[in-house]
């Protein structure tokens, strides 16, 4: 099937969940007997038994990988070219992967950098996430080393995303990344 098939089932199905949860929010605790449960699973890390276009990550062995062939056909026969993602902390600065083949492209922009220092802000006022941070916390993620990483990602209409930021060590970064096959061929 294709994707706006599968975003139109997914969306009466949200519908559905808040829907479900408004006509009686007091019934069930905190757990899976509470309406509208189904929502709230899907948007939570290991929710829906890991199945969520929340919380999907294109790494492989914590490096970023090149996507399934599978996946590029499917996307790029619904006319998808770019897939934009967080939630999955990696690096100091935005990762893109960018897939081709016959049948398509598909550019993936991985923007979480999340776990960065306590309060940094940029100079352009935006604030690292500091929802998780203490530099050298040891966690499941492994240990905090993003310092005052923080990186902005703007997409453009043009089929363009401009990345700009600092690195962990304080280096700025700023570039252009072609995000349709277009873009990538007028460069």
């Amino acid at each position: 099937s294709d994707v706006s098939t599968w975003v139109e089932k997914l969306n009466a199905w949200a519908k559905s969940q808040v829907e479900e949860f408004i006509k009686d929010p007091a019934e069930g605790t905190n757990s899976k007997d509470r309406k509208g449960h189904g929502l709230m699973d899907y948007g939570v890390p290991n929710g829906n038994d890991g199945k969520s276009v929340i919380y999907e990550s294109f790494l492989k062995d914590g490096n970023a990988a090149p996507l399934q062939p599978v996946l590029v056909t499917s996307l790029a026969a619904s006319g998808i070219s770019t897939v934009v993602s967080g939630h999955i902390p990696h690096g100091d600065c935005p990762t893109v992967i960018r897939t081709r083949l016959d049948e398509g492209a598909v550019t993936v922009v991985m923007a979480d950098t999340s776990y960065s220092e306590m309060g940094h802000k940029s100079d352009w006022g935006v604030e690292a996430d500091t929802s998780y941070s203490k530099m050298g916390h040891e966690s499941d993620w492994g240990v905090d080393n993003r310092g005052g990483a923080v990186s902005e990602v703007i997409i453009n209409r043009d089929g363009t995303a401009f990345v700009h930021g600092k690195l962990a060590d304080g280096s700025e970064i700023e570039y252009d990344v072609p995000l349709s096959e277009k873009a990538a061929m007028d460069e």
